[in-house]
């Protein structure tokens, strides 16, 4: 995940949709700032992923690989 051009400091939760979201977060990000993080994420029971912020900004979601 990336984050980029956030308008202010917060952070991002990714998580399988359809089940509670987690307390922590995955990548933290401040006003301004590119910042990626590697996150490994399961899929929820529609293969989906739910992702939240704290903040406005653009978010880049690249996938690398899966796991069988």
């Amino acid at each position: 995940m990336t984050v980029t051009d956030p308008d202010a400091d917060g952070s991002l939760t990714i998580w399988p949709c359809g089940t509670a979201q987690p307390l922590a977060s995955n990548l933290n990000y401040t006003n301004g700032q590119t910042i990626p993080n590697l996150v490994i994420s399961k899929l929820g029971a529609a293969g989906t992923i739910c992702i939240t912020g704290q903040a406005t900004t653009h978010v880049v979601a690249d996938v690398n690989g899966w796991f069988g």
